[in-house]
């Protein structure tokens, strides 16, 4: 099978038949050479030769802007397919990239694919994701930087976006300005478990994000953090735990800590939710612990109980400058249905995952207003 110069538009008929599919509605145009033989059956031909596109462009009515393939090339054999080193360009981002897919005749090909960035403009990332086919940041929108260091890998039942997402692994730090998030209003609900009369953000159906940073690893499609932090309007949020970038999954722990001007706004300690959902700490602020699950689009957010027993126990309150304190301890417990100890992480100390029994008396003494000398263990006889 030779061609030159064919349409890539074209081509890419002949590319779905091995599973290779673009989201619906995007365009691709480019042109394609091959030069290569095809034998064995039609259920699972074999390949042999060489394979190369040139001026590629992928766009469409969902992809913010468009994304570029100067050039690439793909050695073909019975087994593998393997890339040369190319580039993905999308507005001022370029992201350096290699791509294999080893016994690809298989029923579950071996996806090898490696994407770094070192300064990645959001815009381009979204971009690029969605051409592909990943919907689980469909709802993100916003500006900022994010070093990209990203590796696909392990075997995919096709390669389509959530096929894909599943073989993600890796970390990429991010610095993000001006994000907006759809589907729901985070400071609202916040506002209402700690009990404001006017739940901040009240009406909308959108949750606005000044600035965001922090270090997120994934690892098999599911992303972890210990210590994102974002602004929003009630106030300044760090995040610990996960979220499920396939099944679109959040299991998270959020410290809320709302601004002294703010905190008198809306009713400082006179909130309906002071001492049972929020507490002050000595620079005035509102804290505020609470769980995020559901998913992506629905988001559920109640009070974490656990955590605000134990700011009460210890005394160890959030600040703005500071608004991950208490945070860390709950890692290793968030994480463990999630494959356990994050990567590059030792597992916890003892002393930080205390037995279920001992941290349910300690959560109960604190609700109940117990002296912090009255709730140590008693010695063993």
């Amino acid at each position: 099978m030779k061609a030159d110069n064919l349409s890539l538009a074209e081509a890419s008929r002949l590319a779905s038949a091995f599973g290779v599919v673009f989201s619906p509605g995007t365009t691709v145009t480019g042109r394609v050479n091959t030069n290569i033989h095809v034998s064995g059956t039609a259920d699972s031909p074999a390949l042999n030769g060489n394979l190369s596109a040139a001026d590629v462009q992928i766009s469409g009515k969902d992809i913010p802007q468009p994304v570029g393939i100067k050039a690439v090339n793909f050695t073909v054999t019975p087994t593998d397919i393997h890339s040369d080193t190319f580039n993905i360009t999308s507005g001022p981002t370029t992201v350096k990239s290699t791509v294999a897919l080893k016994q690809y005749t298989s029923k579950t090909p071996n996806l090898d694919a490696h994407l770094e960035a070192p300064k990645a403009e959001l815009p381009a990332i979204l971009a690029i994701a969605k051409a592909y086919g990943v919907k689980s940041l469909d709802g993100v929108k916003g500006s900022g930087l994010l070093e990209l260091d990203m590796r696909l890998s392990g075997p995919v039942q096709s390669l389509d976006g959530n096929a894909i997402m599943r073989a993600l692994n890796g970390e990429s730090a991010i610095n993000f300005n001006n994000l907006r998030l759809s589907g729901t209003n985070l400071s609202q609900e916040i506002s209402k478990v700690a009990g404001f009369l006017k739940p901040t953000g009240s009406g909308q159906s959108f949750t606005d994000i000044s600035v965001m940073t922090g270090k997120i690893i994934v690892k098999n499609g599911i992303a972890q953090t210990t210590d994102l932090k974002a602004g929003l309007d009630v106030g300044t949020i760090a995040v610990t735990g996960s979220a499920d970038l396939v099944e679109q999954v959040l299991n998270l722990h959020v410290n809320a800590v709302v601004a002294q001007k703010v905190s008198g706004q809306v009713g400082g300690t006179g909130i309906r939710g002071f001492m049972k959902t929020a507490l002050a700490n000595n620079e005035g602020e509102l804290v505020i612990p609470v769980l995020i699950t559901g998913t992506f689009l629905q988001p559920k957010v109640t009070p974490d109980v656990q955590s605000f027993g134990r700011m009460k126990l210890k005394g160890l309150l959030p600040t703005s400058s500071n608004p991950g304190a208490g945070l860390s301890g709950l890692v290793g417990n968030l994480l463990a249905g999630k494959g356990g100890t994050q990567p590059g992480q030792t597992q916890a100390k003892p002393e930080q995952q205390k037995p279920a029994p001992n941290a349910l008396q300690q959560l109960l003494e604190a609700l109940s207003e117990k002296k912090q000398q009255d709730s140590q263990p008693k010695p063993k006889k």
